[in-house]
Order: structure tokens, then sequence, then C-alpha cells
């Protein structure tokens, strides 16, 4: 498999997960967060997925940007996973 091809199912798979944990994570706060008494029209605010297209696009691009700008090779020799001896 070529390098372009694995950086894209990458970063296709990070944007799935930064969609689940925004998802889990704007649940928690709509539950827990005080509402705001808001117009009807408000109600179908999120009809067509917009925050979990947003989500998947920021996770995505995101990711391309770690790895051209050397974010994702630097993660790798210097996390903490990575330094870490038992």
């Amino acid at each position: 498999m070529n390098y372009y091809l694995k950086l894209f199912i990458e970063a296709i798979f990070v944007g799935i997960g930064l969609i689940i944990v925004g998802s889990v994570i704007a649940f928690a706060v709509r539950n827990f967060y005080p509402k705001p008494n808001l117009p009807d029209s408000c109600a179908s605010y999120n009809k067509y997925y917009v925050m979990e297209f947003t989500l998947f696009l920021t996770g995505f691009i995101f990711h391309l940007m770690c790895e051209a700008f050397g974010v994702n090779h630097w993660y790798l020799t210097n996390s903490a996973a990575a330094n870490y001896s038992s």
C-alpha cells in the first residue's frame, strides 16, 4: 500500500474518532449545561449533521496538516509511549 493511501486512511480514522469523541462531549455538555431559551426554529439546527461533518473535516485536515508539518514524526519519536521503558 502506498504512502498517500495509508495517510488518507489514517486521516479518515482520525476524522471518525473526532466525530465520536466530539459527539460524546456534546452530549455531556448538552445534558449538564443550562439550556437557554431559544426560538423553535433552532430545534433543527443539526438537521443535516453539520456538527458531525465539521468534526470529521477538522480531524481529517488536522491529521494531514500534522503529517505535512512533521508533527507526526516528532510525536513518534518524542511521545510518552515512545520514551517509556518498563
